[in-house]
């Protein structure tokens, strides 16, 4: 069963759960109580969060991306931003580690064709941390595509504007969601 809520203002932005598609997997799959993908709208533009399941073990590979959609009156609307138009951060609750994220800022243009996504992927990295306690952790979730057990919070922020007729709009808005890993 597929549940879309959306409720829709002209330059306002909220968020709205969509229910995670059910799988036929394999034995030993978890099943995952909440939704796998977020959405959430600001104007003529739709970000996604879409973090595959919301349970993991630790041996899983965790695919996280970002999705950014212009749905406007436009075939197209050309955006000014960083390094990419949506930045993807990852929190570990249970340590109180926040990996952040950081982006390169020339300012780039890309042109969002009505209807159809700009994918963003996670990439992990780590800044610096002052708790040495966590070393051990940080280098584990650093190494490969699976994060250790714990508790982490997804974050996907869209920053960007747009121009028209000298006027410039600002787009900033964001989704997020927890995974478990265990």
């Amino acid at each position: 069963m597929l549940l879309l809520v959306m409720v829709l203002g002209a330059c306002s932005s909220e968020s709205v759960d969509r229910a995670e598609e059910p799988h036929s997997g394999g034995e030993g799959d978890l099943a995952s109580p909440a939704p796998a993908i977020i959405e959430s709208r600001m104007g003529d533009f739709v970000l996604r969060l879409d973090t595959g399941k919301s349970i993991y073990t630790p041996e899983e590979a965790v695919v996280v991306r970002a999705l950014l959609k212009y749905d406007g009156d436009k075939e197209a609307e050309t955006i000014y931003h960083a390094m990419y138009p949506v930045a993807l951060g990852v929190s570990e609750l249970t340590r109180g580690i926040d990996f952040g994220y950081e982006m390169e800022q020339p300012l780039i243009t890309t042109e969002m064709q009505k209807g159809m996504w700009l994918e963003i992927a996670y990439r992990k990295k780590a800044g610096y941390t002052n708790k040495e306690s966590h070393e051990a952790f940080i280098e584990a979730f650093l190494k490969g595509d699976t994060f250790p057990a714990g508790q982490y919070n997804i974050r996907a922020f869209a920053d960007f504007y747009t121009e028209a007729g000298g006027k410039k709009t600002d787009y900033q808005f964001s989704a997020e969601k927890q995974i478990s890993v265990h």
